[in-house]
């Protein structure tokens, strides 16, 4: 009987794990660490152990700035292939979702599940932008089986809102948004105006026809557990 494990990779915004510094030198002109998406770790965890899954399961949580990190674990788990059943999903928000698509580009595994949230990073002339609409990358065949997206509908200019349209918005972008509703399987605006880009529990609850983005990720765990 082959082995089943299944790995759930949460990557936090600027700030998030870290201190993010808006000068390196003036790190007090800043913020974080905030574990908006830390804390919701530790809630996702506690509805995994309420599964009571028989198969081993691993959470972990990176920030933003550990591209390398993400991309060693995947490469790592990728030469598992041929002697386990391996589930991969990854979750991202803000500058942590631009680093979970394109590591999960990058990277050799199979990724059952993309969520991004509300992803930031790509600024007018910024390489994120031209990176992800390369020919190169928009022909290259997916290795993500699902990749599902969610942004927050409240004004742009009002509180963290403003923050993610200053460090490139995708949602602000038209070339992207283009691009990404071409490729995900849902895009969803959230239509609640109180959810904010730093309201990651809310946009990863928010429901859509009956069915949020913590509902797919936990859907998806239960039928490969089967």
């Amino acid at each position: 009987m082959v082995k089943k494990e299944i790995h759930i990779f949460f990557v936090g915004g600027a700030g998030d794990k870290e201190r993010f510094a808006i000068i390196k030198k003036f790190p007090i002109l800043g913020w974080g660490p905030t574990n908006i998406v830390g804390d919701y770790v530790n809630h996702f965890q506690q509805k995994l152990a309420a599964l009571k899954l028989n198969n081993h399961y691993q959470v972990n949580y990176f920030s933003y700035l550990e591209k390398k990190s993400l991309l060693l674990k995947l490469a790592a788990l990728n030469k598992q292939n041929t002697t386990k059943q391996i589930f991969v999903a990854i979750v991202g928000h803000s500058y942590g979702a631009s680093l979970a698509y394109r590591a999960s580009k990058e990277s050799q595994q199979i990724i059952d599940l993309l969520i991004t949230i509300d992803p930031v990073g790509a600024g007018r002339s910024s390489f994120l932008k031209n990176w992800l609409l390369s020919s190169n990358m928009i022909t290259k065949k997916s290795n993500i089986n699902q990749w599902e997206m969610v942004w927050p509908s409240s004004l742009i200019f009002l509180k963290s809102n403003f923050v993610a349209l200053v460090g490139g918005a995708w949602r602000n972008h038209k070339k992207l948004t283009k691009f990404a509703a071409k490729n995900c399987s849902t895009m969803i605006k959230a239509g609640d105006k109180s959810i904010y880009h730093d309201n990651f529990y809310g946009l990863m609850r928010y429901p859509q026809k009956g069915l949020s983005m913590e509902d797919i990720l936990l859907n998806k765990i239960v039928a490969f557990s089967k």
